[in-house]
């Protein structure tokens, strides 16, 4: 028993694996929704100023 008190399983690891990468997955898509939202809004703006 005592050597499973210190060691972290396999499917915790692979859980947190997981996460980060959704995490990631998730950030790097906002960001790019941002990106997006914020050129059209910029091409508009001059437009009007045109």
């Amino acid at each position: 028993m005592e050597n499973n008190q210190c060691s972290i399983g396999t499917g915790t690891l692979l859980l947190s694996f997981i996460t980060g990468l959704a995490a990631g997955i998730a950030a790097a898509l906002l960001i790019n929704k941002n990106n997006e939202k914020s050129a059209p809004g910029e091409e508009t703006e001059d437009q009007l100023f045109i």
